[in-house]
């Protein structure tokens, strides 16, 4: 093959100004290309392939360029949408009156504060906060409104809250100054108080104080804490509810001793609610002492013993009394006493009665008020007997009764019950082994039942008593416990197909068959001894998923035994 017929095989092949194909470069390779015409023709097609390369980037990055525009563009809108809707959703709050928005404002501040003291006090300081923050229109409307400013929370030294107790997150994430505050900060916070107190013109006021030591190492400073235990008693004059708890071990500076030994506690006719939890019992009763008109009133039985005895009683405006005492009991006879002496009394929740002085000295007292008792641990079953054999309580309407490890009902609770003829309406008993054949006679007979709570001991609740509440007795009248809204039980594993039966039984549609009341709230305890993963949680949610769709509020727990 010679050259010439070599050029004219490439340049039949390779045209001036192509783009190469598969099958042409091909052709290509199988040629002998020494040929220096071919070799110019191939590079002036490199070249013009390379131009079009450069052209496609080029068009390729104005593309992108193009693209990120359009994303951005779109973000811009995207933001702009949002904040015209939430303009146009926002525009129906805008339109609420003062007075309307101001309610508000109270509402959702009442039940962001619920909680321990220690939340309540460190919330109410924050929640007011947050809404001034929302709008110039919202802060004019609630500082405008004194009744947004009437609880004053005041706290002792707390550097050791966060330092050596453990508070939950949700605690832990409302700001107080006196509790993680700069001494700057601290300064200030008293020139904000002094500001809300004046904010409150002269409504009545709830004040607040809170202090415990628990975890201190020593007994420091307490300057902060006596501030505001004056600034408490300055302001006790115009409250008409208070909340005092000072939990002090022996650690206390004397600054801090002598302060509350010696310091004027005011009398006031005003304060109608009180929760008084202070470890120096002499304080305590002094405290108690100058509210006089005091008719709900939370404290320790140490505290109130001065109205077991002498011949008057301050509380004679007393509608509801709760013991706070955990581990010491309180004699029945100052229960006695106290039930003559307080005939407005209402409810009663004692934590601990015991039976000292003996039986035979105690006498039988019969009180036509009150409606709620509530009697908590170790109750054995001597006291038990005694307590009730001695009450009558033809008023009464609620009764919680958790006692020590003991047979319940005992004879005398159904006595007791016949000889007062009430009808009850709550009934929890927790903590005890279970005569069935009484609680059945027990059941039976308060037929007027909306609330009955049922936690025993590991075993669960007997058969007979789920099976009593699911079914109607043979030859019986009528349905057991006709009134029945709310119920719970603990329960071992394997009865909560049962419990499943006893809700269907009282479900809307069978309720209505049987003209019962529908069984609307559950609250089940399941006594267990796995822990974590090996609960079959999952397993007891889907069983009872039907139900809890069709409307009834089903709550599952676990207690590890």
């Amino acid at each position: 093959m010679n050259s010439h017929q070599t050029v004219s095989r490439i340049t039949d092949v390779v045209p001036a100004n192509f783009l190469c194909d598969n099958q042409t470069m091909q052709k290509i390779a199988e040629s002998q290309l020494s040929d220096e015409k071919a070799l110019s023709l191939l590079e002036a097609n490199l070249s013009l392939l390379e131009s079009r390369q450069q052209r496609l980037k080029d068009e390729l990055a104005s593309v992108e360029r193009l693209i990120l525009e359009a994303v951005s563009e779109q973000t811009r809108l995207r933001s702009s949408i949002e904040t015209h809707k939430s303009l146009l959703a926002y525009t129906p709050v805008r339109a609420l009156p003062e007075e309307v928005l101001s309610e508000i404002f109270l509402h959702y501040i009442a039940i962001s504060t619920r909680g321990s003291v220690f939340k309540e006090i460190v919330a109410s300081y924050s929640i007011r906060a947050r809404i001034l923050q929302v709008c110039r229109r919202w802060r004019t409307t609630a500082l405008a409104d004194p009744r947004l400013w009437t609880t004053i929370p005041l706290i002792g030294s707390g550097e050791h809250f966060y330092r050596n107790k453990e508070y939950d997150e949700e605690e832990k994430s409302f700001a107080h100054p006196m509790i993680s505050g700069s001494p700057q900060e601290r300064t200030a916070y008293w020139e904000v108080l002094e500001g809300r107190i004046k904010r409150t013109s002269s409504l009545p006021l709830q004040l607040l104080f809170h202090y415990d030591d628990h975890g201190s190492i020593g007994p420091g400073n307490h300057d902060d804490t006596i501030s505001s235990l004056k600034t408490f008693l300055r302001l006790f004059p115009r409250a008409d509810t208070i909340s005092l708890r000072i939990e002090a071990s022996q650690r206390l500076s004397e600054d801090f001793r002598s302060f509350m030994g010696n310091v004027d506690i005011p009398h006031t006719d005003g304060v109608h609610t009180a929760r008084v939890d202070v470890s120096d019992e002499v304080f305590g009763r002094r405290v108690v002492s100058a509210i006089p008109n005091v008719e709900v009133l939370a404290t320790t039985a140490k505290t109130i013993d001065q109205w077991f005895t002498g011949t008057s009683i301050a509380g004679h405006r007393l509608r509801s009394l709760h013991l706070l005492d955990h581990w010491s009991a309180i004699p029945l006879a100052q229960v006695l006493n106290l039930l003559e002496r307080a005939p407005l009394l209402e409810t009663l929740k004692v934590v601990r009665i015991s039976i000292t002085p003996s039986v035979g000295t105690l006498r039988a007292v019969t009180h036509t008020r009150l409606s709620v008792f509530y009697i908590s641990v170790r109750v054995t079953q001597a006291e038990n007997d005694a307590i009730f054999e001695h009450l009558t309580l033809p008023a009464l309407r609620s009764l919680s009764f958790r006692g020590d490890k003991q047979l319940w009902p005992r004879p005398n609770n159904l006595s007791f019950l016949q000889r007062s003829g009430c009808l009850l309406t709550e009934l929890a008993f927790c903590h005890h082994v279970v005569d069935e054949q009484r609680l059945v006679a027990l059941l039976t007979a308060q037929s007027q039942l909306t609330t009955l709570q049922l936690h025993l001991f590991a075993d669960g609740i007997p058969m007979p008593i789920l099976e009593l509440l699911s079914t109607k007795p043979k030859g019986a009248s009528g349905f057991p416990l006709p009134a029945l809204t709310s119920l719970g039980v603990s329960v071992l594993p394997r009865q909560l197909k049962a419990v499943k039966r006893l809700i269907q039984s009282r479900s809307a549609a069978q309720a209505k068959k049987s003209g019962i009341a529908t069984l609307s709230e559950v609250d089940i305890k399941v006594q267990t001894t796995q822990r974590g993963d090996n609960i079959k949680k999952d397993e007891h949610t889907v069983l009872f998923q039907e139900l809890t769709n069709n409307g009834v509020e089903i709550r599952i727990y676990y207690g590890y035994v």
